[in-house]
């Protein structure tokens, strides 16, 4: 019996760690077989690439004013703060 926790349970007791491990591996075993990829694993990988997106956007963004201050400062004043 499975309950929506993913525990499995025998007698009524919930799975020890050596049958959560051994659950976990089976997991693992059956992805590789088969070349698919565990939702964990999926979900880190987009999550990643989602930070990795919004950084580079942010750093564009503070690029693009650092360009916009310093091309709508006069050059005078540009050489003075030097």
């Amino acid at each position: 019996m499975v309950f929506s926790s993913g525990q499995h349970v025998r007698d009524g007791q919930p799975a020890d760690y050596d049958e959560w491990q051994q659950r976990d591996q089976a997991a693992v075993d059956d992805c590789l077989k088969n070349n698919w990829i565990s939702v964990q694993d999926l979900c880190a990988l987009r999550w990643e690439r989602f930070k990795k997106f919004w950084q580079g956007q942010q750093n564009r963004v503070l690029t693009r004013e650092a360009n916009k201050n310093a091309s709508t400062t006069p050059p005078a004043a540009r050489k003075r703060g030097k």
